[in-house]
């Protein structure tokens, strides 16, 4: 390959392979599914171990999920039924079922049922049902002791 045309020929083999990996790339990124977290071994969870501080609630209480996630996608909005098991603070009562309302992101909540655990929440408009709480949730990650605290979703 000599001449003026020889450089041009010489990129096109390269001008190829980085059209193919930014398509293997943007496949990557878009194409997995929504409950594929950006981090490794993290997670947003609607539980606490403790209350946080930070958090203004209306209810707090220990709750079993009794109708759990029901496959929403990144940004929508999501209903989970939960039996209260200990109230703690709120008109809330032992055995009331109650509806909890969040947004789903890319790393959950995803809560299932037959899950427990105490929920810190804000109560929004009900429905003729159930009281209608919207959820603190936190991101966690497997490896860290680090939490962040998100408030509820409106």
């Amino acid at each position: 390959m000599h001449g003026p045309n020889a450089s041009t020929q010489a990129l096109k083999p390269m001008t190829s392979l980085r059209a193919f990996f930014a398509l293997l790339l943007t496949t990557i990124l878009f194409a997995s599914p929504a409950e594929a977290c950006l981090w490794e071994g993290a997670h947003e969870t609607i539980f606490f171990k403790d209350i946080p501080a930070a958090a203004e609630a209306d209810v707090i209480a220990k709750v079993v999920i009794t109708q759990g996630w029901q496959g929403q996608e990144q940004g929508e909005p999501a209903a989970t039924l939960a039996r209260i098991t200990q109230p703690i603070k709120g008109g809330v009562q032992q055995g009331e079922i109650i509806e909890l309302r969040y947004k789903v992101s890319d790393c959950g909540p995803w809560p299932t049922t037959g899950e427990e655990g105490l929920i810190v929440t804000k109560q929004t408009t009900g429905n003729k049902q159930h009281k209608v709480l919207a959820p603190y949730t936190h991101h966690m990650h497997e490896d860290s002791e680090h939490h962040a605290l998100l408030p509820p979703a409106e």
